[in-house]
């Protein structure tokens, strides 16, 4: 079966935040690029970027995902940090997709 790129962008555009969020880091988040020749394997991850108009330069959130069960149109609405990064995701308990740590409160 073959599938047109308006396809795919049509389904993945249909999924709810929460939806694609989970499909990416479940299916696409260990993709490689770049890799090093040392060996070190470099990831994609999913981020936020919220334009401020009374800053110069946006705010930025990695998108996280969530242990158990939320609803599929739940709202991105807890802030953490990890790694250094702001961090979003629809529940409080969520999981940083750069080191695999529990997020901590912002």
């Amino acid at each position: 079966m073959f599938l047109y790129d308006e396809d795919v962008a049509a389904w993945l555009n249909a999924l709810t935040d929460k939806e694609f969020i989970e499909f990416f880091y479940k299916h696409l988040a260990s993709r490689r690029i770049n890799d090093d020749p040392q060996g070190i394997h470099n990831r994609l991850a999913l981020a936020e970027i919220i334009p401020h108009t009374n800053r110069r330069q946006p705010l930025v959130h990695m998108l996280c995902t969530s242990p158990g069960d939320s609803p599929a149109d739940a709202p991105i609405k807890w802030l953490g940090q990890c790694c250094g990064f702001l961090t979003g995701s629809w529940q409080r308990s969520a999981t940083c997709p750069a080191c695999g740590a529990a997020v901590r409160d912002a």
